[in-house]
């Protein structure tokens, strides 16, 4: 009962004061704007290039529609003090902002530095900032277990208590950045007293984003899963876009809410099994569905840019995650596998990112 209320409405009370969202032309943060303007609160959104109004134009429209205030900052992950402006009066920051990317030439360049360097400058700044009383940060369940052999042999469940340990900068390296970000709000968030944190750690987000977001490794996926053959058995969980949104707000609002949340949907899948459903549900289109033997796959993974550690750790092994802390803290309900899916994939149907069949 306790869950569907909270479907219903975040909590009754919200605070009047604005808050931050980072990375606010991001995937997750579009949606997790959208949710926040519905419970009629002020955004400050933070973004890379002010002058370029025309790369989150589709923001302001979103909110216009709902009748809510978003205003808009510049802002540099990189630059100490450039969120001083934005953070200014905001008692709740959500910092989603950090580099998505799974094919990097040099990872500590473009993942790890990025990732680690801008979680504390955000939360330096929240630390600066006297308004700031609670600090949401998007991890990832990929600084809980870098690979599915790694969550095999930790009981076969990855839960909140779990750490990557297998991540290194030759493999795996987003899980790597996600984890060192992480461990480095936790320093900071237990160096002070001003504000609490908790973590957001989804697995794989799918779901339709604020708008089409083709250069989003998600997206990526499903693009690339109708343009093969054949595809290998890689266990994942998946969690839609909006429920992950939803448990940010949660989570911001929440008193009980506390240390790291593992967000996943209630039904563990693997590639071959996305492709079935899709199929099913979009057959004008052509999606594989003939399986890759875990051997073959091995064999060629390099000439596809693929680790043969990758095939050996990923591939014919399922991915079990416990999302029960959600659900009991929070009152998570996820959505149908099916529905995540369908829209998503209807999405870019509409914006021309997938062709049907010739």
């Amino acid at each position: 009962m306790q869950a569907a209320r909270n479907r219903r409405t975040i909590m009754t009370g919200l605070s009047s004061s604005p808050v931050l969202v980072t990375g606010a032309t991001g995937y997750i943060a579009g949606v997790l704007i959208r949710e926040l303007v519905q419970q009629g609160i002020t955004v400050h959104a933070a973004v890379r290039d002010i002058s370029k109004p025309e790369r989150f134009r589709y923001l302001q429209d979103v909110v216009d529609e709902l009748k809510g205030t978003i205003r808009f900052f510049e802002a540099d992950l990189q630059q100490k003090g450039s969120f001083a402006e934005a953070m200014h009066d905001c008692s709740i920051v959500f910092h989603t902002a950090s580099p998505f990317i799974l094919q990097v030439k040099d990872a500590k360049r473009d993942l790890i530095d990025p990732a680690v360097q801008g979680t504390e400058i955000v939360l330096q700044q929240a630390c600066q900032t006297p308004s700031v009383r609670r600090v949401v940060l998007t991890s990832s369940a990929a600084a809980m277990c870098a690979d599915n052999w790694e969550g095999y042999t930790s009981n076969h469940v990855v839960d909140e208590t779990n750490w990557n340990r297998a991540a290194t900068l030759q493999y795996q390296p987003y899980s790597l950045s996600k984890t060192l970000a992480e461990q480095a709000a936790w320093v900071l968030a237990g160096s002070q007293t001003q504000w609490s944190m908790v973590t957001m750690n989804p697995t794989v987000v799918m779901g339709p984003g604020l708008k089409y977001h083709e250069t989003n490794e998600c997206f990526r996926l499903l693009q690339q899963l109708t343009s093969v053959s054949r595809i290998p058995r890689v266990g994942m969980g998946v969690v839609d876009v909006r429920d992950v949104a939803r448990a940010h707000i949660l989570a911001a609002y929440s008193s009980p809410a506390n240390g790291r949340f593992l967000l996943s949907g209630d039904e563990l899948t693997d590639l071959v099994q996305i492709a079935n459903r899709l199929c099913r549900m979009f057959p004008d289109y052509p999606i594989p569905q003939s399986v890759v033997p875990k051997s073959l796959f091995w064999l060629v993974a390099p000439f596809f840019g693929v680790q043969r550690r990758f095939v050996e750790n990923m591939v014919d092994i399922p991915r079990n995650v416990d999302n029960t802390k959600s659900k009991q803290i929070l009152g998570m309900e996820y959505r149908p596998l099916d529905d995540t899916l369908r829209d998503m994939f209807q999405q870019m149907v509409d914006h021309g990112g997938v062709v049907k069949k010739t």
